[in-house]
């Protein structure tokens, strides 16, 4: 059985989902760098999740009374899927941003993007976001000023980094926008 139970009033909910286990809920997530938690990005129609009430724009908080506080997206469909009953709990919350006309279908877009955005503001030796101060080499490929130091080419094209190396100034400044943005979720 499908149903959910809400904890709160108001535009914001939070609220317990039981949905029947296995392997196919119905529901798709998504978990940038500086996200917490994971996000519903999409829900099929007529699936368990829809019948339970889950909305693109949920957060998924825990997982059977699990918290999953930064676990990855991967991580957390195992849970889902190692379920040791047929019926799985999800405790979710909205902020209700539905209820101001929130353009459901510019979730999933602006999840792609901002993941497309972490992608190219990841290190080609360490893979992952790139400290300040951010060099490039001359084709404008970032790197890390440690990892600039454990190599003479640029890992993507190549290049010799000897005196071909500057500093990325539009790099740091978008960084500094997500990080100030996201400052209270994630550590940097």
């Amino acid at each position: 059985m499908n149903f959910a139970r809400n904890l709160d009033s108001g535009n914001s909910s939070m609220r317990f989902c039981h949905l029947a286990g296995g392997n196919l809920l119905g529901l798709h997530l998504s978990r940038a760098v500086w996200d917490p938690y994971p996000w519903v990005s999409d829900v099929t129609v007529d699936s368990s999740a829809s019948k339970a009430g889950i909305k693109v724009g949920d957060l998924l908080l825990e997982v059977n009374g699990e918290d999953i506080l930064g676990q990855n997206v991967s991580e957390v469909a195992q849970k889902i899927k190692k379920s040791h009953r047929n019926e799985v709990t999800l405790l979710l919350w909205n902020s209700g941003a539905e209820h101001n006309h929130w353009n459901q279908n510019s979730v999933p877009r602006f999840a792609g993007c901002m993941q497309r955005v972490a992608q190219l503001l990841e290190c080609p030796i360490c893979l992952d976001t790139v400290r300040r101060p951010i060099v490039q080499c001359i084709n404008g490929h970032l790197l890390c000023s440690g990892c600039r130091n454990k190599t003479q080419q640029c890992p993507v094209c190549r290049v010799s980094l000897e005196s071909n190396t500057s500093r990325c100034l539009v790099a740091e400044k978008l960084l500094g926008l997500i990080v100030e943005t996201f400052k209270n979720k994630i550590n940097y």
